[in-house]
């Protein structure tokens, strides 16, 4: 390949532009979650399997919450892994 060749490799210059997009729509997110939780402080019934619970809502959507965010990594890290192959 030639300098003038169209389809030589060129650098990508990346600001960290996507990086502060995402890292901010991350926050945003996370404040949304924080907010919701701290309006719905009351008790509720927790069906599970075999018993029911009685607890703050609040404990139930952050226990909900991390549950989600730790699924999410793990399916991420066996995508990534799987991409690789």
């Amino acid at each position: 390949m030639t300098a003038r060749d169209p389809l030589a490799a060129q650098p990508i210059h990346d600001d960290g532009r996507k990086a502060n997009v995402k890292l901010i729509l991350l926050w945003l997110l996370a404040a949304i979650l924080v907010l919701f939780a701290l309006l719905n402080t009351h008790e509720v019934g927790v069906d599970f399997v075999f018993n029911t619970w009685s607890a703050p809502m609040i404990l139930v959507i952050a226990i909900s919450a991390l549950f989600g965010a730790a699924i999410g990594f793990l399916v991420r890290g066996h995508l990534a892994n799987r991409s690789k192959d």
